[in-house]
């Protein structure tokens, strides 16, 4: 089981993750860039950073 601080950093990275997501496709179709392949790949982008942010987090919090 996750504690809480761990389910707070989570949340906090989907958030922000999520926000860069949007912002990034709203500039994208501004810009005229519609590619498929390009929406279907912010999902999976946006699932590693979290993944990742989470990880990297836990990692800080053995080494301290």
């Amino acid at each position: 089981m996750a504690s809480s601080q761990d389910q707070k950093r989570v949340v906090t990275a989907s958030i922000v993750v999520s926000v860069v997501v949007g912002l990034f496709g709203y500039f994208a179709e501004i810009f005229g860039i519609e590619s498929v392949w390009l929406l279907l790949l912010c999902p999976v982008i946006a699932g590693l950073v979290s993944g990742l942010t989470f990880y990297i987090g836990r990692l800080k919090d053995k080494k301290l």
